[in-house]
């Protein structure tokens, strides 16, 4: 019974080191500037791969014609689509002077399928900004326009906006908010923009990139067959010692990653263990801290209960043991969908969004680790 104690109070001790840990850390926020409008404007190369978006390639491009930003280029790449997207795009494009439309080649080995696709994109552009967003992402007007002035600001190589997540499902509700709040402790803004940290990483739903960096780390060439695109070029710009920036963008981009739960879980699969770097110690430190944090709180009191019932003795310190529990989760869970721009009640969901994401992060693992790949779009990357 001591040794089944003295692992509760570590727990305990364990999570409140990680509440403090990640509360300190993502207090920081890059905020973009208003663009100057004296400013000489800089050519602009907007780059959007689409493979199979009928349902959001529209809204997606018109967003980015609609920006107050001039000059633009924008390129929409149809990645071999076998959906409408192509006809939208097509029918688009012919009262849109600014935008044009490359059909995509077919996937050469070797390369992930965006990778290839925004390479085709940005192939022969002009000007010193490139800028790449997903057909998911949504942008206000002035979304474009800050991100340059802080590129200038900033002196920054390479940026990407951490977006407002549009949460529809009853799926997405319990397992985004889970996701994505250890995805940012993992990789806060504060800690991505140090030069300092080691630690670097970019949300790929919009990202900005000065040309001169971009062609310096290889372009997306240099990073072909890699799934995780975004969080590796972010890597090689921080290696070339260049700057690196995460803005707050949730006023200024909007995305709706999954819209069902086997949606999430291929998409999240596809990036969870390559976001631990395929690390078997980060993976265990992962599912460890999920546990205690999200799924430790309501079996301590299941257990608090039983033994009251049971009238079994000790029951008051494990109560307390468990509320304290629930309300370390309550805090966190809470504070980081206010965080994110989420609504606070998706934090009753934080238990079941925690053990799907257990299911996940071992899935992720297992389909890599066996050689069995991970799927997206249709397509297999089994190199990882």
């Amino acid at each position: 019974m001591t040794v089944l104690w003295a692992i509760i109070v570590i727990i305990a001790i364990f999570t409140a080191l990680t509440l403090y840990r990640n509360l300190a850390v993502l207090q920081y926020r890059l905020v973009p500037p208003p663009p100057d409008k004296d400013d000489a404007h800089e050519l602009v190369l907007v780059t959007i791969p689409a493979r199979n978006e009928a349902s959001n390639i529209r809204d997606c491009v018109q967003s980015v014609l609609g920006q107050a930003y001039r000059p633009l280029q924008i390129i929409a790449v149809n990645d071999n689509s076998t959906d409408a997207t192509g006809a939208i795009l097509a029918e688009m494009a012919a009262g849109s002077p600014e935008l044009e439309i490359i059909q995509g080649k077919p996937l050469p080995p070797g390369w992930a399928g965006k990778n290839y696709a925004i390479s085709q994109g940005v192939a022969g552009a002009r000007g010193r900004w490139l800028v790449f967003m997903d057909a998911d992402t949504r942008l206000s007007p002035d979304a474009i326009g800050r991100a340059v002035a802080l590129m200038r600001q900033r002196d920054l190589a390479m940026l990407s906006y951490l977006p407002r997540h549009i949460l529809g499902s009853f799926w997405e509700k319990v397992v985004q908010p889970v996701v994505m709040g250890y995805v940012l402790s993992g990789a806060p803004p504060s800690m991505t923009e140090d030069p300092k940290s080691g630690t670097a990483a970019a949300f790929g739903q919009f990202v900005v990139f000065d040309r001169t960096a971009y062609d310096r780390i290889g372009g997306h060439e240099g990073v072909k067959g890699e799934v995780l695109e975004d969080w590796r070029m972010a890597q090689k710009i921080k290696a070339e010692g260049l700057r690196l920036g995460m803005a707050e963008g949730q006023d200024l981009s909007s995305v709706r990653m999954y819209t069902s739960l086997a949606g999430l879980w291929e998409g999240w699969t596809k990036n969870a263990f390559l976001g631990a770097d395929k690390r078997l110690d980060l993976l265990a430190l992962l599912l460890f801290t999920v546990f205690v944090l999200g799924i430790w709180p309501v079996v301590l009191a299941i257990w608090a209960v039983v033994a009251a019932i049971s009238g079994a003795s000790g029951v008051l310190p494990l109560a307390i043991a468990a509320v304290y529990q629930l309300g370390i989760m309550l805090y966190y869970a809470t504070w980081m969908n206010r965080r994110m721009r989420m609504p606070a009640s998706n934090a009753i969901g934080f238990p079941l969004g925690s053990i799907i994401f257990e299911g996940i992060l071992v899935n992720s693992a297992y389909r890599v680790l066996s050689g069995r790949g991970v799927s997206w779009k249709g397509r297999t990357y089994s190199d990882q």
